[in-house]
C-alpha cells in the first residue's frame, strides 16, 4: 500500500533546498552541523538601551554569509519555509545550548512588521519566527505592539538617522494585557544591527509596564 507523501517533501525533490551556497541537505536549509557552528552573542548595551532592555541575544552573526543569504531569500524570494530552520537555530542557541543565561519568557512578542512590506510579502517574518519558537518552548505569543505607518528600511539608513526614522511609529495594541507583574518578555526579530527597532519597542512596553524584564532575542545581528 502506497503512503501519501507530504507536499513539501515531494517539492524538495523538484526544487531542492540545497542550493544555498553549497550548504545543507535536500530537506533542510540548515543542517545540524551548520546550526552548531553559528556563534551566538550577548549584545553589549549602552546606558541608554539598558534603561529599557535587559539584554539582547543574537543566535548568529550578521556577517555570516549563509544566514544572510537565507534571510534575503526569505524576505525577498518569499521562501517562507526557511522560517522553520531559523526557528530551529534560535531554539538551539537560546534554549537548548544556553550559551548565555536569559530568563525563560512568560510571553513572546514579535517586533511588528512594516505595513507596506507586510502587504508585499503576505507574511511577517518576526511573527512567523515568534510563533515557531513559542511552540517549541510552550509559551504564548502576544501581538501587543503595532507599527502605525510604513518607514524606510533601517538597513538603508545611516546609523544616526535610524532612531529618527522610527520615532513614534509604534503603538500598543488596543487589546489590554495584564502585564502588571514583573514578567519576562522575549522581543523577537530576525535582524538587529544598531538595535534601534528593539529599543523603540522596549520603550513603548516599559512606559505602560515599567516592571517588565525585556530581552531581545534575534536570529542575526552584531
Amino acid at each position: 500500500m502506497f503512503e501519501i507523501l507530504n507536499f513539501d517533501y515531494c517539492m524538495d525533490f523538484v526544487f531542492p533546498r540545497n542550493n544555498n551556497l553549497n550548504y545543507s541537505s535536500i530537506h533542510k536549509y540548515l543542517t545540524k552541523k551548520e546550526i552548531d557552528i553559528q556563534s551566538p552573542k550577548l549584545k553589549v548595551l549602552n546606558s541608554k538601551s539598558r534603561k529599557y532592555l535587559d539584554g539582547v541575544f543574537l543566535a548568529s552573526r550578521y556577517n555570516n554569509a549563509l544566514i544572510a543569504e537565507l534571510l534575503e531569500r526569505l524576505k525577498f524570494g518569499l521562501e517562507y519555509k526557511i522560517v522553520d530552520d531559523l526557528v530551529e537555530l534560535l531554539y538551539q542557541k537560546v534554549w537548548v545550548d544556553s550559551y548565555y543565561f536569559i530568563p525563560d519568557p512568560d510571553y513572546i512578542v514579535p517586533v511588528p512588521n512594516d505595513p507596506k512590506r507586510f502587504l508585499q510579502r503576505g507574511f511577517s517574518v518576526s511573527a512567523l519566527i515568534a510563533s515557531g519558537l513559542a511552540k517549541k518552548v510552550d509559551k504564548l505569543v502576544i501581538h501587543i505592539i503595532n507599527k502605525k505607518i510604513s518607514t524606510i528600511e533601517q538597513s538603508k539608513l545611516e546609523r544616526e538617522k535610524r532612531e529618527k526614522n522610527l520615532k513614534g511609529v509604534f503603538e500598543l495594541a488596543e487589546k489590554e494585557y495584564n502585564l502588571s507583574q514583573k514578567e519576562v518578555i522575549w522581543l523577537i526579530d530576525d535582524v538587529s544591527t544598531t538595535g534601534t527597532t528593539l529599543l523603540e519597542c522596549a520603550k513603548l512596553l516599559k512606559k505602560k509596564y515599567p516592571f517588565l524584564q525585556i530581552y531581545g532575542v534575534v536570529v542575526s545581528g552584531n
